[in-house]
């Protein structure tokens, strides 16, 4: 009996660690951008794109302060929204210009949004704050054929 209880613990905190590595302030996030582009593709919902560091700063503040609030979570069940660690990932981040080289030393945090063909339709560097994010996401809702 003990056995099975330890047991039944022990598969309960893997999953609720597994869960947790992919949902960060209340947003599921993807790890993989080919997934993420099929998924949209499938749900007929754009992707949202976020190029960050463990190190930087602010992809940090994001983290804690834009895709925590309310607003920000609500708008993103519309996306397919996907993270993208530049230094695990640099295949995808040079790809999609996600490296700092790449435009000219503007750095991380970068996001994009793109539609389920790959096309990037937006793009903004550094940090963004609800209010910013919310007008980039606002602003490729409203384009034709949106």
């Amino acid at each position: 009996m003990k056995k099975s209880l330890s047991l039944c613990l022990l598969l309960s905190l893997c999953l609720r660690f597994a869960v947790a590595a992919n949902i960060e302030a209340g947003v599921h996030w993807e790890k993989d951008l080919a997934t993420a582009v099929q998924v949209s593709k499938q749900q007929r919902q754009l992707v949202l794109v976020d190029f960050y560091a463990e190190w930087c700063g602010p992809c940090k503040k994001m983290e804690k302060e834009t895709y925590a609030d309310p607003r920000v979570r609500a708008r993103l069940k519309q996306y397919v929204p996907v993270k993208i660690d530049i230094e695990q990932d640099q295949s995808n981040a040079r790809k999609y210009e996600g490296n700092a080289a790449r435009y000219n030393g503007k750095g991380i945090p970068a996001t994009m949004i793109m539609d389920g063909n790959g096309t990037v339709l937006a793009r903004a560097h550094g940090y963004l704050s609800a209010e910013k994010l919310i007008a980039l996401l606002d602003s490729v809702q409203t384009k034709p054929g949106m």
